[in-house]
């Protein structure tokens, strides 16, 4: 097998793998945040939607007419 095609493959696999890692640990994460309670998830500019998943909070515009 040439050197190149080697190459190749290890680049295809590495990248593979960064993005299964980068995969986990979002659900680890969301997993952890999902614990926290409806105060401190507001101080981190998230909310619960109404079916309790977790979405970042829409900024209300501070411009008044």
């Amino acid at each position: 097998m040439p050197i190149a095609a080697i190459e190749s493959l290890r680049i295809a696999v590495t990248g593979q793998a960064a993005r299964l890692f980068a995969g986990l640990q979002h659900r680890r994460t969301m997993q952890r945040i999902a614990s926290f309670s409806d105060h401190r998830l507001q101080d981190m500019g998230f909310e619960r939607d109404w079916d309790g998943s977790i979405i970042r909070r829409q900024r209300q515009s501070r411009r008044r007419r």
